[in-house]
């Protein structure tokens, strides 16, 4: 938890569209992803920081896409980007859900981010998807046509550690 609180230093961006627990939500998927490919993620000081990428691996610049959740995620379940994310300077996309009590977080899968955009379905802010209506734009696609990035017992955190 200290590690993501790190990585805002208590900025605050405008693009931010979900409010200030976005942040650490945010923040925690970007940790869970940077402990699972054993690499730290970025420290912002910008807007222009946090809006490209979150991680470099490998040469590779990764965009973690976190979503805060009520209960553990469902192959059928939905992720997305915001319509407005779109131009994002990132290879891949991957995306992580996080129980809203902060107690467990899941890496549910990525994305190239050319294939997401050819695969992702868009929805319209105000789109009724059965379980969600969309506030804002979204490209969504759901967990079960996601990449797995392995099947491994790390892609699942508790509060007391892996």
């Amino acid at each position: 938890m200290e590690r993501a609180k790190n990585i805002f230093k208590g900025k605050t961006f405008a693009k931010n569209k979900t409010g200030k627990s976005a942040y650490i939500v945010g923040a925690l998927g970007e940790v869970v992803v940077g402990d699972y490919l054993g690499v730290t993620p970025h420290i912002y000081n910008s807007p222009d920081d946090v809006y490209n990428y979150d991680i470099m691996y490998k040469g590779i610049k990764i965009e973690v896409k976190s979503k805060g959740v009520s209960n553990p995620p469902k192959p059928f379940y939905d992720c997305g980007v915001l319509g407005y994310n779109i131009k994002q300077k990132c290879d891949q996309y991957w995306f992580v859900n996080i129980l809203k009590d902060l107690s467990r977080a899941f890496i549910v899968g990525y994305m190239p981010k050319d294939e997401f955009y050819k695969m992702a379905k868009f929805c319209e802010a105000g789109t009724d998807r059965g379980n969600i209506v969309y506030k804002w734009d979204n490209w969504t696609m759901k967990i079960n046509n996601l990449k797995d990035p392995k099947e491994a017992p790390q892609n699942s955190y508790t509060k007391s550690g892996r």
